[in-house]
């Protein structure tokens, strides 16, 4: 009887273990500040033509995720002296005025049941395009073209690739 006593001892053991729950943690990731000389930068609120309002706040998405990198000193809209959506718009003093680098631009278009995005981003003191682009997505598919648009801004102003279009920063 001895010999089956350790037995029970494993058997109970291995037992305990199996129904134990596993410990659970939580990854919570938190950037409390950001760089010492963020880059000045506007996001103006994208272009719409319709009387009913836009599906999506295309402009808010990208100042949104821009802004969380804690890389730039973001223009508030209400504090912009202009707003243009097309590039024969843009003032450059505007701009220059309020001590902004860059300006990204843009407008939304219905086409037919889907959507057509215009973009550009802008250097203030060279005057000229630095990116921009057309992309096409359906209604459901809007807040992901923001995204890949802030993705684009941010790559070509840091010289790192963007990750607001993956789905990590968003879990």
């Amino acid at each position: 009887m001895a010999t089956a006593d350790p037995w029970r001892r494993l058997g109970a053991l291995v037992l305990f273990v199996l129904l134990t729950p596993a410990p659970r943690a939580d990854l919570t990731i938190e950037i409390t500040q950001g760089v010492d000389d963020p880059v000045p930068l506007a996001v103006v609120p994208f272009g719409w033509e319709d009387v009913r309002p836009p599906p999506e706040d295309l402009g808010d998405i990208v100042r949104f995720d821009l802004a969380r990198s804690g890389q730039f000193a973001m223009t508030r809209p209400q504090d912009m002296l202009s707003l243009p959506s097309r590039p024969a718009d843009l003032y450059w003093r505007d701009w220059r005025i309020q001590g902004v680098s860059y300006v990204l631009i843009g407008r939304l278009e219905p086409v037919g049941d889907a959507f057509r995005v215009h973009y550009g981003l802008y250097d203030v003191y060279q005057e000229g395009e630095l990116v921009g682009g057309v992309l096409d997505a359906t209604r459901d598919r809007l807040r992901d073209v923001a995204h890949e648009i802030s993705d684009v801004v941010y790559e070509q102003l840091t010289g790192i690739p963007g990750a607001f279009s993956t789905r990590i920063l968003y879990v």
